[in-house]
């Protein structure tokens, strides 16, 4: 795919990675790269980052407009 490269010199910032491997022979191998895995400050890749609004919340209180009956809104 090309979207990787081995790291060329030391001190490079890695993020740990493994691969996916599903039986089927039609399905190609994912790369999931762990962003939670601390570095040595004790801080993670997903600590750094900048969170966007919570979607999740936003989307469950439009499903308190359906009866809990409803099919629609079962996550």
């Amino acid at each position: 795919m090309g979207h990787m490269s081995p790291a060329t010199s030391p001190g490079s910032f890695v993020v740990p990675h493994f691969a996916i491997v599903r039986d089927s022979p039609t399905s190609p191998v994912r790369v999931v790269f762990d962003g939670s895995c601390r570095d040595t400050s004790g801080l993670s890749l997903n600590d750094r980052l900048l969170t966007g609004p919570p979607l999740q919340k936003r989307h469950l209180r439009n499903c308190d407009a359906f009866p809990l009956s409803s099919n629609r809104c079962n996550l």
